[in-house]
């Protein structure tokens, strides 16, 4: 699948920096994000459903504010992470 430009809102990280290091920038869709690579956007686009990527942002959030940048552990793995790691 591949998305132009023109379509969709891509935006960025803000912990990216603009430095040219951008790993990937993402849109929303109807239900569902979409994420490409930044520097090869004319390639395949990925899209995680509406209830992955809620879950994904909000595990992000927790472990924002239990581990600073920089202090990154390895997360828990919930039952719930397991299922969606293996799909």
């Amino acid at each position: 699948m591949t998305a132009s430009s023109s379509t969709h809102q891509w935006f960025k990280s803000s912990y990216s920096g603009g430095s040219g290091t951008e790993c990937f920038e993402c849109a929303l869709a109807d239900d569902s994000a979409l994420v490409r690579d930044s520097k090869n956007t004319e390639k395949s686009v990925i899209t995680i459903g509406g209830d992955a990527w809620r879950f994904f942002l909000q595990h992000m959030r927790e472990a924002r504010h239990q581990h600073p940048i920089g202090h990154s552990p390895q997360p828990p793995r919930t039952s719930r992470s397991v299922a969606l790691a293996d799909h």
